[in-house]
């Protein structure tokens, strides 16, 4: 396993936890691809990862 991320949201008397684990750097390579491919041609600013999932 090359990643492994949680979030767990807590109540008074109980948590979710939801886990992704990524089992190859394949997967995050694709989402750099389609990061790189999403910035050709834009003009120089911050963008966030919901303007390049659009």
């Amino acid at each position: 396993m090359v990643g492994e991320h949680s979030v767990i949201f807590y109540g008074d008397d109980e948590a979710i936890e939801i886990t992704h684990k990524a089992m190859s750097k394949k997967i995050f390579a694709h989402g750099a691809i389609k990061a790189a491919k999403f910035l050709v041609g834009k003009s120089p600013k911050l963008y966030n990862m919901k303007e390049v999932l659009s």
